[in-house]
């Protein structure tokens, strides 16, 4: 037997979740969001590991702090990053098992989730 899914009915259910589903859609987010995982990171380290520059980041990671789904604190002269809600993180990780069957099987992670 199926289980009955609690999916999203009104307008603004809708249009939080697909705010939220287009700011990860991106490339560069997603690999923003996958090299953070469950750690907080220092924007530079982002910056080395996305491979762009500190503008093209800022911009990105701002679009992520908008939606909701990175946290941000400054201390000093380092911004820190880390994805606000890693109850999100098990999402991304069915959706590379759903549309990257063979990679996933391979075990070839960019974050572990620890049940």
């Amino acid at each position: 037997m199926r289980q009955e899914l609690d999916l999203p009915s009104s307008k603004g259910e809708i249009q939080l979740i697909s705010t939220a589903l287009q700011a990860i859609s991106h490339p560069t987010r997603l690999k923003i969001l996958c090299f953070l995982g469950e750690q907080e990171r220092i924007v530079n380290e982002i910056l080395e590991h996305a491979g762009s520059t500190q503008s093209n980041i800022s911009q990105h990671l701002e679009v992520l702090r908008k939606a909701g789904i990175v946290h941000s604190r400054r201390v000093h002269n380092k911004v820190y990053c880390s994805v606000r809600t890693t109850e999100m993180l098990p999402l991304i990780a069915k959706i590379r098992e759903l549309f990257c069957p063979q990679m996933a099987a391979a075990g070839n992670n960019t974050f572990k989730l620890v049940h």
